[in-house]
């Protein structure tokens, strides 16, 4: 029986919706009809009046982070590298203080990419 009532109350309120959306004035009047209505009906039932300006309004948000279980992470350090020819922290092979820097490529004048020869480099060669 209800479902009958809600589609004629829906028929009523499209035609409504139809007739007052032509014009500002309709509108507001029947827009304005609609929370008088609501407010009678919802009095007569003993309910509290639910006026247009004391309707609550839900926004919905994103939701709360949750912690997770167990120990937090921790960073992980990693050592620091070793120069291969001397040993010491800090530089790498090819900026190494004590071979001059090998590893270094210069250009020639004629453009052909060619290694810098150092003191260091000559005794390694053999």
């Amino acid at each position: 029986m209800s479902m009958f009532r809600r589609g004629a109350l829906a028929t009523a309120f499209n035609s409504l919706c139809d007739v007052s959306c032509k014009s500002a004035s309709d509108y507001k009047e029947a827009l304005e009809g609609i929370y008088n209505l609501c407010n009678k009906i919802n009095k007569d039932r003993g309910g509290n009046g639910h006026g247009k300006h004391k309707a609550k309004k839900y926004v919905a948000r994103d939701p709360l982070m949750v912690k997770f279980k167990g120990a937090p992470r921790r960073g992980k350090s990693k050592p620091t590298r070793k120069c291969t020819q001397c040993g010491k922290r800090g530089h790498n092979m090819r900026s190494c203080p004590t071979l001059g820097g090998t590893g270094v490529v210069f250009e020639d004048e004629d453009g052909d990419a060619s290694r810098a020869e150092y003191e260091g480099d000559a005794s390694r060669a053999s």
